[in-house]
């Protein structure tokens, strides 16, 4: 046990440097916002391959922390809601599994030595690796927590890479979707403003765009206070499923392993 110290302590250093860096690469979020609508501006030109650079311009953005709302509305005023939201969630998959994998390569060690010594951290483990589709899931719906750490989380955890990438396109969908929305409502007002014309003047279809933004909105919320209390009852039966088993190295814990490893 002693040989293996060494090499956790110095992956997890290097994980919270590395999160460190983009921590304060975050809190830089507005002046790198503005360098990443220029960089969108300037993909205009590459015709359809802006598709892919714009995807990967996202995954980057968020391994950085940049938050996902900033980016698909930038995205969703240059692209419109429907291209915006595909470019978004392949974006948003494609950087959450990146902060996965490198969180699980770095921090994954150290999340089971913690495992091992905590009640808590225990039940946390238990819950991703019993209920790792559902957990993350309902992670993505809470508008609580952000996304792009959350995937630095769910890389030291048991949580299969599958069901965390499915559960990451599904569970982001809505807030993506309505944050396209929104950046392509602004794109609309901001056009309407520049021609010279009011929104009074115009039918009543150009209203849609601003009707959808606010049921979106309306949404948003409803879905996320239903997540966040199927997310708390979640993590409730897995702390009571954690108390209820013996920590390992106490006396009886190899015991109850092994009679448990005998009735399957």
């Amino acid at each position: 046990m002693p040989e293996s110290q060494p090499p956790v302590l110095r992956r997890g250093l290097i994980l919270a440097a590395f999160l460190g860096l983009a921590v304060v690469v975050g809190l830089n979020g507005r002046a790198i916002t503005d360098t990443l609508f220029r960089g969108l501006e300037w993909s205009r030109q590459l015709g359809p391959l802006s598709y892919v650079v714009l995807t990967l311009a996202y995954a980057l953005a968020c391994v950085f922390l940049i938050p996902n709302a900033i980016l698909a509305m930038s995205i969703g005023w240059m692209l419109g809601p429907v291209a915006g939201t595909i470019v978004s969630l392949l974006g948003s998959a494609l950087g959450g599994t990146v902060n996965y994998l490198i969180a699980g390569r770095l921090g994954r060690n150290w999340f089971d030595q913690r495992v091992a010594a905590s009640p808590r951290f225990r039940a946390v483990e238990i819950a991703c690796r019993t209920r790792g589709f559902q957990i993350v899931l309902l992670t993505r719906l809470t508008p609580v927590f952000h996304s792009n750490i959350m995937s630095y989380f769910f890389g030291v955890t048991r949580v299969p890479l599958r069901a965390f990438v499915v559960a990451t396109v599904i569970g982001l969908l809505p807030r993506t979707l309505a944050s396209t929305l929104t950046g392509a409502a602004a794109k609309s007002l901001a056009d309407l403003q520049q021609s010279g014309h009011g929104l009074a003047d115009q039918p009543l279809t150009a209203y849609l765009p601003y009707i959808f933004v606010v049921l979106a909105v309306i949404a948003l919320i409803y879905i996320g206070w239903v997540s966040t209390v199927a997310l708390r009852e979640a993590l409730d039966e897995a702390q009571a499923e954690a108390a209820s088993q013996p920590i390992p190295g106490e006396p009886g814990a190899s015991a109850t392993g092994d009679r448990r490893t005998s009735g399957r």
